[in-house]
Order: C-alpha cells, then structure tokens, then sequence
C-alpha cells in the first residue's frame, strides 16, 4: 500500500504542470519616452519602466520585444527566459543574466533615483540598456534631445555588461499566446514545479523512514510474553 502511495505521489510531481499565468487590467510607463529604433527596426518604443495592473499585484516588467506594442490589458504564461524572443537573435546566458541585473538594478532606481536624476530618467535609460543587451545592433534617436538619458542609458550598460552589477537569473519572461501582445520581463515566480518534485521526495524520505521505524506489532523481542 505504502509502495502504490509513494508511485502516486512521484507520478504527481512528475506530471507537467500548466503554465502560470497573469492577468492585468491596465498599465503605466515610468519614463515613458519615445525612442525611434532605427535597429533592429525602424520601430518607435516606449523606453521606461512598465507597471502592469495585475490581478496579483503590481508587476514591474521591462521591455524585450521592440516590435510589439503593449495591449491596453491582457494576460500573459509566465516562462523561463531563454531564446524565445521576438525578432532577436538567441538570447546567450551572459546576455540574460546582463538583462536580468539591469531590471533588478532599475526596479530599485526607479523607486529611489540618484539625486538630481529622475525617475522617468532611470527608467527610461534602463530600457535603453536593455535593448543594448539584447540587440547587438541596437541603434536610436530622438525627436529632442535626450542627453541626460543618454549618458545614463550607456553607463547603466558599461555597469551590466562590464560585471559591475551582478549578473542576476531570477527574470521570468510574460507571454502572450501567439505573440499577440509584447513580450516582457519581469521578477515573478514560474509554475511550481519543483515545488510539486520536491513535495514527492519529502513524502520519499517520510515513507523511507517510516518503514525503518520499529511498528507496534513487531516492537517485541522474540520470546516476549504477549
């Protein structure tokens, strides 16, 4: 019976488990600029910040689709990231863990800006950054000058890609099915799957031990009066 328990509960952390999802009903921009792309492009993009209303809070996400426009509302999987990116080439690990330190270290700029230096600044020269990472290429201007964001834009990418920021891996990208709505990234929990693996080796190890526990009907030694 123990045996036929402990198959279930492997067979239940094993099973695939659907894709986490978020819903938002509506967003803002911190920054909030909009930037001609002439690479990868021509495009416009909102550089800043994206603070998507969410049905599980406020998610702060950035920017790694430079062709889609962001939905007025949607819902998004929530996946690993990896080379699934729209129109980009392959994402390598070093690229990744260069975004993912430009998005932790702009989260806590945005809510706390160097003095004498914006919000909207910040995130709008993270977003920058993080289109550098991504596009090898990526080339863009103004329809005004923007020198302060410039100059932000270029020592926030020397910082991440020069190792001055640690490389961080905690990004998840949100996706919309059929690329219908752009791509983000953002620090949220994937599916819980391993939560559910480990949930089968806890009750692995409960079962193992149990049975090397003596049980009430063998505690006797051999010979004990009843």
């Amino acid at each position: 019976m123990r045996i036929a328990a402990l198959l279930a509960v492997l067979a239940a952390s094993a099973a695939p488990v659907a894709a986490a999802t978020v819903v938002y009903g509506s967003y803002a921009v911190a920054g909030d600029q909009t930037v001609e792309i002439t690479a990868p492009g021509p495009a416009s993009g909102q550089a800043g910040e994206f603070r998507l209303a969410a049905d599980s809070g406020l998610i702060e996400a950035w920017c790694i689709d430079v062709f889609t426009g962001l939905l007025p509302s949607g819902a998004f999987d929530i996946v690993a990231l990896n080379a699934v990116v729209p129109g980009a080439p392959p994402l390598t690990t070093s690229q990744i863990g260069d975004i993912g330190a430009l998005a932790a270290q702009g989260r806590a700029l945005v809510a706390s800006p160097p003095a004498g230096v914006s919000a909207d600044d910040v995130g709008a020269a993270i977003q920058i950054a993080i289109w550098k990472v991504e596009y090898p290429t990526f080339a863009y201007g103004w329809d005004a000058p923007h020198d302060a964001i410039d100059a932000l834009a270029a020592s926030y990418y020397a910082n991440a890609v020069g190792g001055v920021w640690t490389p961080n891996f905690g990004l998840r990208a949100l996706v919309a099915a059929g690329d219908a709505n752009q791509t983000l990234v953002a620090f949220v929990p994937e599916p819980p799957v391993w939560v559910l693996t480990g949930l089968g080796f806890v009750a692995l190890g409960w079962m193992l031990k149990r049975r090397r526990s003596p049980g009430a009907c063998v505690s006797r030694r051999l010979g004990d009066a009843p």
